[in-house]
């Protein structure tokens, strides 16, 4: 996969949405830092989730005229200013993105960036409207528009075909590897059929042996996430947690605590937060949908070191190989409880 792909042509064009699909860690957030420096006009960056617009800003500090809208002090002079630069990157949330700035700038050579593209359909289809009604509505000024993502199920792509087909003239995908992962991970245990209590046993085994590289446990309810952190608190483990709603206040502690042995989280770490090396990813429940599986999983190895995941994925039960793993998995946890009894 070529990383020195040059889409400045295409996303210049006037009323057009691209659509790039690239794995996770492959490189999209560089891409539109190098974009800004080439691009002749204002760079909107607009992300699904405020920790992930705030992190963008400090990648992007190095650049020149970078205004974010979460600054609440000063903001309007700033904003004025902003207005008066024929080239600015504005980097915000949905909901900080008014209808005023998609009107005034679309106008002008801007290009709007969705960032994580797929979740304005998961998202802004149910729980969070106002992500759905940005992108169309920016669509319905003629704006150009880049979307970016790493997965993107066959439905919600002819979708997006279909959708955006009367706002803009012009629609393009560029794909990557769409639903790939960039680095793949080493092995994948899957303990469906040993069943949730040999998973955990397994974990805990693990989590209490000292080895290098942070663990990323997915928990599917906030309860878990502080039952697990309670458990770590006990046995003296470094651990920090974080659920949906809370990610600034995740990063915070992850910056007093940059290397601890396990992250406990709720999806709300699968898209895109930095996170240290992440040698083994646990994912403690099924996840039904293969886009959030992709992400989830990408979190491991970013730095193309090997990582290993453990899943709780339906397998087919007739299928040999899974028989055999579940049939290993079992004798080991046996021995193992044994020997702690």
């Amino acid at each position: 996969m070529d990383r020195s792909i040059n889409i400045l042509p295409i996303i210049s064009i006037k009323s057009s949405f691209t659509l790039m699909l690239a794995p996770p860690g492959w490189g999209k957030t560089t891409l539109v830092l190098d974009l800004y420096e080439k691009f002749n006009g204002r760079i909107i960056f607009v992300s699904p989730l405020r920790a992930l617009a705030e992190e963008f800003v400090n990648r992007a500090t190095h650049l020149r005229n970078v205004l974010s809208l979460s600054d609440r002090e000063g903001l309007e002079e700033k904003l004025k200013k902003f207005s008066t630069k024929k080239k600015g990157l504005l980097v915000c949330t949905a909901e900080r993105l008014g209808s005023d700035l998609i009107e005034r700038f679309s106008k002008e050579k801007t290009l709007f960036i969705f960032d994580e593209f797929h979740l304005f359909y998961y998202w802004g289809q149910s729980f969070r409207p106002l992500l759905w009604e940005r992108a169309m509505e920016v669509s319905n000024n003629q704006g150009s528009i880049l979307g970016l993502t790493a997965t993107m199920d066959e439905e919600i792509l002819k979708s997006w075909s279909e959708d955006f087909s009367l706002g803009v003239e012009e629609r393009f995908l560029i794909n990557l590897g769409n639903q790939r992962l960039f680095n793949h991970p080493s092995v994948i245990t899957n303990y469906n059929l040993a069943g949730k209590m040999v998973f955990q046993r397994n974990f805990i085994n693990i989590l209490k042996k000292q080895e290098k590289g942070t663990i990323l446990y997915f928990c599917r309810f906030r309860t878990e996430v502080d039952m697990w952190l309670e458990f770590c608190f006990r046995h003296k483990i470094s651990a920090i947690g974080c659920v949906g709603g809370e990610v600034e206040s995740f990063l915070n502690n992850l910056e007093s605590n940059p290397r601890p042995r396990c992250i406990f989280s709720t999806s709300a770490l699968s898209h895109g937060v930095n996170l240290p090396i992440i040698s083994k990813v646990f994912l403690s429940y099924e996840i039904e949908n293969k886009d959030f599986w992709i992400q989830m999983v990408g979190r491991g190895g970013r730095d193309g070191s090997c990582y290993h995941v453990y899943e709780m994925e339906k397998k087919d039960w007739r299928d040999i190989r899974y028989l055999y793993q579940t049939l290993i998995l079992l004798i080991r946890d046996f021995i193992r409880f044994r020997f702690l009894l």
